[in-house]
């Protein structure tokens, strides 16, 4: 009886192993579809937006030192102060 326990035992361990192994390698494979699909994902974003390009203006608004003056004083105003 002491030998078919320990016989027993090793199975239900062997098969512990196994379940965990299987488990183990169908995390990697979905990891690994992910990452392709990631891949593509980013190959099509970037692919999307080679057409375009951003424009930015080369100057620059900068309002008079009056308004400002005018703005500084009022701000209590503006925001609810004392």
């Amino acid at each position: 009886m002491v030998v078919e326990t320990k016989k027993s035992e090793k199975a239900g361990a062997n098969t512990k192993v196994l379940v965990l192994m299987a488990v183990l390698g169908l995390l990697i494979i979905f990891s690994g579809v992910q990452a392709i699909e990631l891949a593509d994902l980013k190959e099509q974003i970037n692919n999307e937006f080679d057409g375009l390009s951003l424009q930015s203006e080369d100057t620059v608004k900068v309002s008079s030192s009056s308004n400002l003056q005018n703005n500084l004083q009022s701000l209590p105003n503006m925001v609810g102060g004392c």
